[in-house]
């Protein structure tokens, strides 16, 4: 099995593999569809494994790629490749040298196979993501009308062109906010009430979980109905996949 890291930036995929004489190479592709292309055609479908981290919207078009042309493929949380380099003393951070690293991991470690999410959880993805910059505005221009309120004089079309954006944006706030409870109860159902039998918990935020999260089957397993005495044997898998989530469920 010949183990292939690929470090994904924003622009450039870097690849590193153990050749022959058991020496490292390194091959550096666009970060394009014509770039992966590229790259794919340089693997071999029945020996090769890749690895990369899981670095969001700039590694979907890649991983896409690569497993729906049923390569093996290892798609590994980036503290799982931080934690590896501890171990093995590496400081310096280049491309270079994080495409040998998570070659090495793959080698060392042998990362189970990837899985790409559903369409629906994908759906869901896109969705809360524009929701989350358009709440952003949405909060930029309440806060500039505030302002306006403070003024002893404001124009009058200055205020009608705020008032009308801050309106346009409540109405696709709420239709992206339905639509994302909308998904989870149809593909989800019965992992969203497990997770909102959890006081404080609404709809909202189970949606925002399980997207983070990718829904994975360990965190529907999880008995969140029982008593915290026995949601105690819970414990790893909320360590897991549910705490490193909190700070990126912002609704």
């Amino acid at each position: 099995m010949r183990y292939i890291g690929i470090d994904v930036s924003k622009n450039e995929l870097v690849v590193a593999y153990l050749d022959e004489q058991n020496k490292y190479r390194l091959v550096s592709f666009e970060n394009t569809t014509t770039g992966i292309e590229k790259l794919i055609k340089t693997l071999q479908l029945e020996t090769d494994h890749c690895i990369l981290e899981a670095t969001g919207t700039y590694s979907y078009l890649l991983t896409y790629h690569l497993y729906t042309r049923q390569y093996r493929l290892s798609v590994v949380n980036p503290a799982r490749i931080k934690h590896f380099a501890n171990l093995m003393l590496s400081v310096t951070k280049t491309d270079a040298k994080d495409a040998k690293l998570i070659a090495l991991f793959g080698q060392r470690m042998q990362p189970e196979l990837y899985q790409l999410p559903k369409q629906s959880l994908l759906e869901l993805k896109h969705k809360r993501s524009l929701y989350r910059q358009l709440k952003k505005q949405y909060v930029a221009l309440v806060n500039t009308q505030h302002a306006y309120d403070q003024s002893p004089y404001v124009d009058k079309n200055t205020q009608t062109i705020l008032q009308q954006c801050i309106q346009n944006l409540e109405k696709q706030l709420k239709k992206l906010k339905e639509e994302m409870i909308g998904v989870v109860e149809a593909e989800y159902e019965r992992l969203l009430k497990k997770v909102t039998s959890v006081a404080g918990i609404g709809k909202q935020v189970g949606a925002a979980l399980i997207e983070v999260t990718c829904g994975p089957p360990a965190l529907a397993g999880i008995r969140l109905d029982l008593p915290i005495s026995l949601r105690l044997r819970n414990l790893p898998v909320l360590l897991v996949y549910v705490l490193p989530c909190i700070n990126q469920v912002k609704v």
